[in-house]
C-alpha cells in the first residue's frame, strides 16, 4: 500500500468516526441529555483528538 493510500484510508476512517460522533451527540441533544453548546464543544474536542491520532498513526507507517 502506498503512503498516499494509507493517508486516504486514514482520512476515510477519521471521517466515519467523526460522523458517528456527530450523530451520537445530536441524539443526546434531542434527548435533552446535553445542550447544543455542549455538543459543539465536545465534538470539536473529539475531532482534534481523532485527527491528532490519525496524523500520528499515518506518520508511523
Amino acid at each position: 500500500m502506498t503512503r498516499s493510500a494509507v493517508r486516504a484510508d486514514a482520512s476515510g476512517v477519521a471521517a466515519a468516526r467523526l460522523g458517528g460522533v456527530h450523530e451520537d451527540l445530536q441524539r443526546a441533544v434531542q434527548l435533552h441529555q446535553i445542550t447544543p453548546e455542549q455538543a459543539a464543544l465536545f465534538e470539536a474536542k473529539i475531532e482534534r483528538e481523532i485527527l491528532r491520532s490519525g496524523a500520528s498513526e499515518a506518520s508511523e507507517t
